[in-house]
């Protein structure tokens, strides 16, 4: 069975182009382009990984960590930030769920390098 991954990035193109990436490599993806769907989707499709885009419209990828954190149920969830708000790298990267941080822009392949070994070390 696949990893599932939630892409959530609001940026349209860039969305597509990881979706068609984790997919060709044999990944099942689901997204959304907001911060009010992770939470629901997170609990429904239960991801082995969250892309998380920080600067998001509605809630940013700040809350929705610190809500992913607060939620028993969700809490375990790992997920890898990308965003080009590095000020926001050490505040991320102390939250036991983080398992890393993406500087944008960045080539797919070193993204797709970094979401394998997370993926491995988590199952």
């Amino acid at each position: 069975m696949s990893a599932k991954i939630l892409v959530v990035e609001d940026e349209g193109d860039l969305r597509e182009l990881i979706i068609k990436t984790l997919a060709a490599a044999g990944y099942e993806t689901f997204h959304c382009d907001n911060g009010r769907e992770v939470l629901p989707l997170t609990a429904k499709h239960k991801p082995s990984l969250i892309l998380l885009d920080i600067m998001l419209p509605g809630i940013d990828g700040v809350e929705i960590a610190r809500q992913l954190s607060d939620d028993p149920a969700l809490s375990s969830t790992p997920f890898l930030a990308v965003s080009a708000l590095e000020h926001s790298r050490k505040q991320l990267e102390l939250m036991s769920q983080c398992k890393g941080f993406v500087s944008k822009p960045f080539a797919m392949s070193d993204l797709l390098g970094r979401i394998k070994a997370i993926l491995r070390k988590t199952r």
